[in-house]
């Protein structure tokens, strides 16, 4: 079991929420402020009886932790930190425990292992390791948009008995930035950063569409915006969205009324 720290884990399930649902606040610009206002449900298979209830983001992380550190089974929990900064002597530590041995050879994979719209991003794949290293590395970053209140809140919400086995622990008085003031969203910056502008189209209303004119989509957080103010936009539905899924493939913008043949990414 691979245990994230609440606050950043916070931030990354503001960026892609897979099978959780919760308000996201301005697209998510502003998330996960403020934290008494996440009240969570998570679909973990499709049907009204598999969903289940947590009053806020930090509730969910402690509740989904706290079964594995309480079970009465054999488990193996690893912090995520020691897995990104540690990782040879983590994963020899890890061999160790279940009778395995290391490879003289050790390779660290620095690419994104997470790929697919699900995964967040007009790239379609998850942070890779040097963006990793960069991201977790920062208290500024770990505290980054939580106010006092959200601190506090997140402090009596989760297990004690967690922070302190993982060594997460965390206050208002030691935040790494001072942040007293809410958030205050800029809707137009936070779509530019996610490569999207809201446009009115005549006969359509205000869209939002992808802020290169010319394409046919492009793909946020797994959902798909097709350019309906492109008149070259290609017209079939599910090839604008392979085009949208494989940037790399489709470099040569379209001619009208005519998509640009595939071109290998080599």
């Amino acid at each position: 079991v691979v245990v994230k720290d609440p606050l950043t884990w916070m931030h990354s399930m503001c960026r892609t929420m897979y099978n959780a649902n919760f308000p996201r606040n301005e697209l998510a610009q502003c998330c996960p402020h403020p934290v008494t206002a996440t009240p969570t449900s998570v679909m973990w298979l499709p049907g009204e009886m598999n969903i289940t209830h947590h009053a806020t983001l930090p509730h969910l992380w402690s509740e989904w932790y706290a079964q594995y550190f309480d079970s009465p089974r054999a488990r193996l929990m690893v912090r995520y930190e020691d897995l990104l900064f540690r990782t040879q002597d983590t994963v020899a530590e890890i061999c160790a425990c279940v009778g395995g041995t290391m490879t003289e050879e050790f390779d660290h994979v620095d690419r994104a292992i997470k790929w697919g719209a699900g995964h967040g991003g007009a790239g379609l794949q998850g942070s890779g390791r040097v963006d990793a290293l960069r991201k977790f590395a920062s208290e500024e970053k770990r505290y980054e948009l939580y106010t006092a209140r959200d601190l506090d809140h997140a402090r009596a919400a989760v297990d004690r008995r967690l922070v302190d086995a993982f060594d997460y622990g965390f206050s208002s008085s030691s935040r790494g930035v001072s942040r007293d003031a809410e958030c205050a969203p800029d809707k137009a910056a936070y779509l530019a950063e996610q490569g999207l502008q809201e446009k009115y189209i005549d006969g359509k209303g205000l869209r939002l569409l992808p802020l290169d004119d010319e394409s046919d989509g492009i793909i946020v957080r797994g959902l798909f915006f097709r350019n309906v103010g492109n008149p070259n936009a290609h017209p079939n539905m599910e090839r604008a969205m392979y085009k949208a899924e494989n940037p790399r493939l489709f470099p040569l913008k379209h001619q009208r009324g005519k998509a640009s043949a595939p071109v290998s990414a080599e």
